[in-house]
């Protein structure tokens, strides 16, 4: 069990790197710049529009991050880590900054991690039901 936890968290890491990493970079330098409001809502635009092109580029059966990560885990993963990272870009091109963005992923991450517990503790719940007593 320790050898899958491992990897697990080695695959996790792989792909929030894919995901997040490089286009929070890209977003950091040009709030850094200080830019016009305008140049820098086209620039932050361009940057999710071509992340987003990237990945339904990316996002098809024979991908081979799915088959390594396994199909499970990437089937649970993915649509919510693209709709906090989407949410999160989206956020913060509306809400002019970093600290709106930050405040959106804090809480949509939290919810998920929350809503993970609790479907956790069901299938526990579920598990000493089936057992006999």
């Amino acid at each position: 069990m320790a050898s899958f936890a491992g990897t697990a968290i080695v695959r996790l890491h792989q792909l929030l790197t894919a995901l997040f990493v490089i286009t929070a970079l890209y977003a950091a330098i040009v709030f850094a710049l200080e830019l016009d409001p305008g140049i820098e809502a086209a620039v932050l635009g361009a940057i999710f529009g071509l992340e987003w092109a990237g990945n339904l580029r990316e996002i098809h059966p024979n991908q081979t991050d799915f088959r390594q990560a396994g199909w499970t885990f990437t089937l649970l993963f993915l649509p919510s880590a693209i709709l906090l990272s989407y949410g999160t870009a989206i956020t913060m091109l509306l809400g002019g900054g970093v600290a709106p963005g930050w405040s959106f992923a804090k809480s949509g991450a939290t919810g998920m991690l929350q809503d993970s517990w609790t479907c956790l503790e069901l299938g526990i719940q579920q598990l000493r039901d089936l057992l006999p007593e």
